[in-house]
């Protein structure tokens, strides 16, 4: 009852239990909040687990790849040592114009062919046994025969060698005898047969599988250009002279390089009617690529000579117009070193050729007469030669009649190396 005298009938609400209904309701708030984070934590901790699955997989695939990157890198690299060791291939190169089988095998037609081919073959391997080497191991004999065919067809019936039909018969037997037998007939003129075999000797030159290269153009002056830049090169090791007349060209004679005669395999002289087989020496200008030693001093050329017809015969001009007599050239064993006499010195170690010669004026003057066939690089592209014994050519010799210039195949291509000057 209240002071009024008035009966209270609500009863009175505890101040306490308010405070521990507020404190159980803060409670549930707090842990809902808990609850949702903790599932908010499991998302990400899922996510970030199927993350880490991924970059584990990942990673388990590069380490995979990498591991098979370094296993194909291994076997390239031992692949390249293998062939860089591999000298195992053994190259045959014929001017066929000029190095002609024996009638005694073109007669024979296709029998003759593969007769020709079994002595050529067992030739070159002989080459290695007379002296004292070991064929290379796994051996392969590649020849090529380039000639104009039409042009020899009509020689050789002209002088009652041999019929066309032969010597169709004898190259079908010739190339069937050996899978790498080959012959090409690179259309009229011998100047493209010319053409395509220094084309080869280049390539097979700088191949490091090129065991030895046997070169069946010793007739022909023209030539010594590319032997002369292969021994510029460092790469006249290579060479075997396969001799088809009995007397080598006086230039490529005085070379001095070995030589191989396969006994009744070719005709020892020249046939009457034969196209360029006595190109004077003079008459062609080198085409060259240059590239450098070691220590980048003094530049080496690579040479391409081009040749030109048989007549009228002129003797060699040097670039001072003096006549020079190439039988004057002593056999020197081994050669001058070209660097060194007409050069500003030899500063290759490992030289080859000779340095300690007394040279008299008539062999030097040689040497220079040769070694101006070759275009000096910085006069080919125009450019200042700085280099006061530079011994290489800054003129064609041809001058301004040079039919190649003309035709865009020679090598002086600078712009002041035909003009008039050329040969005085």
């Amino acid at each position: 009852m209240n002071p009024n005298g008035i009966k209270n009938t609500e009863k009175a609400r505890d101040p306490t239990h308010d405070k521990w209904l507020a404190l159980v309701n803060q409670q549930r708030a707090i842990a809902a909040d808990q609850e949702s984070l903790i599932m908010s934590l499991i998302q990400e901790k899922q996510l970030l687990s199927e993350k880490m699955e991924k970059l584990e997989f990942d990673n388990w695939t590069m380490r995979t790849t990498l591991s098979q990157m370094r296993l194909d890198g291994d076997s390239a690299t031992k692949e390249l040592a293998s062939i860089k060791n591999d000298q195992s291939l053994v190259v045959c190169l014929l001017d066929g114009d000029g190095a002609i089988f024996s009638p005694e095998y073109l007669k024979q037609g296709e029998h003759g062919g593969r007769r020709a081919a079994e002595a050529l073959a067992n030739g070159l391997i002989g080459h290695f046994r007379s002296n004292g080497e070991l064929p290379p191991p796994g051996m392969r004999i590649m020849t090529f025969i380039f000639l104009a065919k039409t042009g020899l067809e009509t020689t050789l019936e002209r002088l009652g060698i041999c019929s066309p039909e032969d010597l169709t018969a004898f190259f079908k037997g010739f190339v069937q005898a050996h899978p790498t037998f080959n012959i090409i007939d690179a259309g009229p003129g011998k100047e493209k047969a010319d053409h395509k075999l220094r084309e080869h000797l280049d390539i097979f030159l700088r191949n490091p599988q090129t065991s030895k290269i046997f070169f069946g153009g010793s007739h022909d002056n023209g030539y010594v250009g590319n032997l002369v830049a292969a021994q510029t090169n460092g790469y006249i090791k290579k060479i075997v002279i396969l001799r088809s007349y009995a007397t080598l060209a006086r230039e490529i004679q005085n070379l001095h390089l070995p030589s191989l005669d396969i006994p009744g395999l070719f005709l020892p002289n020249k046939l009457p009617g034969l196209l360029g087989s006595t190109s004077p020496p003079n008459h062609y200008s080198p085409v060259q690529t240059p590239t450098y030693l070691s220590d980048g001093s003094l530049p080496n050329y690579h040479s391409d000579t081009q040749r030109a017809p048989a007549s009228p015969r002129k003797h060699p001009r040097s670039m001072r117009g003096t006549s020079t007599d190439h039988g004057t050239t002593k056999k020197r064993h081994p050669a001058p070193c070209n660097f060194k006499y007409l050069g500003a010195g030899c500063t290759n170690k490992s030289c080859p050729y000779g340095h300690d010669y007394e040279l008299p004026p008539e062999e030097l003057e040689t040497m220079r007469t040769t070694a101006l066939r070759a275009p000096c690089r910085f006069a080919n592209e125009n450019k200042k030669c700085t280099n006061a014994k530079c011994h290489l050519g800054h003129k064609c010799p041809r001058g301004p009649e040079c039919e190649f210039f003309a035709r865009g195949q020679c090598k002086f291509t600078g712009k002041e190396m035909h003009t008039r000057s050329a040969l005085e």
